[in-house]
């Protein structure tokens, strides 16, 4: 499995949004909620589900 800082998982996160199509201010709380969720151990509502927003993002 890998391993990511809370920046390093912050950064990914934040580029993956933009590159979905989120402006700069939705990508910033997209991902201040994920890492947020992931901090907290509520893994079911932070990275594991981050897919699901970016396929959102996209549609």
């Amino acid at each position: 499995m890998m391993q990511l800082t809370l920046d390093q998982a912050t950064g990914l996160c934040r580029m993956a949004a933009l590159g979905a199509g989120a402006n700069e201010e939705a990508a910033q709380s997209l991902t201040a909620s994920i890492i947020a969720a992931e901090a907290e151990g509520l893994s079911t509502v932070g990275l594991s589900h981050f897919i699901d927003y970016l396929e959102a993002l996209e549609a």
